[in-house]
């Protein structure tokens, strides 16, 4: 296998792409936005391969290699590639002229068994089922490639296995085992975010159906899922909308971290100041505007209770304006009082002779 040359492609997008071909196979490097969920599609007599999904790292730079097979066409090959970062998508085109010295009947991508099978080798593939438009989708060193002479390739397990690599060797057996498997390994648990693999641990009798989680909608009761096998044809289904509700678990660790921050803590409780009753009772209204309303129960003399706030109302004999929103129980911030009761300097005992009308640190209503 010989190319002409190297190709390159930028242009004003933010994702740039180059292909490198030796006689081990092709090399495409992306390069777009820190953090982009990039799709590599190739083209060439007539046929096309897509590649599972790669999500860039903080360096902004992803690889993707594959073995062309000996069989694989001649002439110009198109490289495309789909970066979506944030709901905003740019796209990378290239294209090089490939010389192969074989019949041209074969396929863009080696799976690793020439002779026939479906899998096996460093690199498995699945045809594309959703979103109609045909191509596949190929892994590199897939554990599931190699299970079962080669049979898992395109069921569920392999694709999550393939977006996953982090999980090689701790998720190995059918579905409904891999949160079980995972348990103490990898952060799990119920809460959806993008990168983790949802399980359903009770789907097709018992063994379980996996699925990468590529978005999340709905406050988390809608997933966004990729996904194979999913009409029991090996085959792989992209943005596929499920309800949360199917799944028991959720697989985090690789792209999706530890998963769901934990909740924000509850609010702390508002702010209130203790205020002392001086000598009597102390009339409790809801309405301060005219000392009126609903009356309430009394506040004892030199009680200390709990302001809310301070608000401007009716006049009391001395031309006191100010009246608290009693906080404490039975009040519950629905009575008043006039300020002119209270000692509002922190005294709790004694005359209210030349003390303040208000307390100026309790907050206005």
């Amino acid at each position: 296998m010989s190319t002409s040359s190297v190709a390159s492609a930028a242009g004003h997008s933010r994702v740039a792409l180059s292909v490198a071909a030796t006689d081990e196979g092709l090399t495409v490097h992306v390069r777009a936005p820190a953090g982009s969920r990039c799709t590599l599609k190739v083209a060439a007599g007539h046929r096309s391969s897509t590649f599972a999904p790669i999500r860039l790292g903080k360096s902004g730079h992803g690889t993707i290699r594959w073995t062309v097979p000996t069989t694989a066409p001649s002439g110009k090959w198109s490289f495309s590639v789909s970066c979506v970062k944030h709901k905003h998508t740019d796209t990378g085109k290239t294209r090089i002229v490939l010389v192969n010295h074989g019949p041209g009947t074969g396929g863009l991508v080696r799976t690793g068994n020439e002779s026939g099978g479906k899998g096996g080798g460093s690199q498995s593939c699945a045809p594309i089922a959703s979103p109609p438009g045909g191509g596949q989708v190929c892994f590199s060193g897939d554990p599931f490639a190699t299970y079962q002479n080669g049979e898992d390739v395109g069921q569920c397990t392999w694709y999550a296995a393939g977006m996953r690599p982090d999980l090689d060797g701790i998720t190995t057996g059918n579905a409904s085992e891999w949160l079980k498997e995972a348990s103490g390994k990898v952060p799990e648990g119920n809460v959806p975010v993008v990168g983790a693999i949802a399980v359903n641990t009770t789907a097709d009798g018992g063994v379980g159906h996996v699925a990468y989680v590529a978005g999340v909608t709905n406050n988390g009761s809608t997933l966004i899922l990729d996904e194979a096998n999913l009409k029991y044809d090996a085959r792989v289904y992209l943005n596929i909308e499920t309800p949360a509700s199917e799944f028991q678990g959720y697989i985090y660790g690789g792209p999706a971290g530890k998963g769901s921050p934990p909740p924000p803590p509850p609010p702390p409780p508002p702010m209130t100041f203790s205020e002392t009753s001086g000598p009597g009772p102390v009339h409790t209204w809801t309405d301060y505007s005219n000392a009126g309303g609903t009356e309430g129960q009394a506040i004892p003399d030199n009680t200390t209770v709990q302001i809310a706030c301070k608000v401007t109302g009716f006049a009391v004999e001395d031309g006191n304006t100010w009246w608290y929103r009693i906080a404490s129980s039975p009040w519950s911030e629905s009575y008043y009082a006039s300020a002119d009761a209270f000692y509002n300097n922190g005294a709790t005992s004694g005359s209210l002779k030349g003390t303040p009308f208000v307390d100026p640190n309790v907050p206005n209503c």
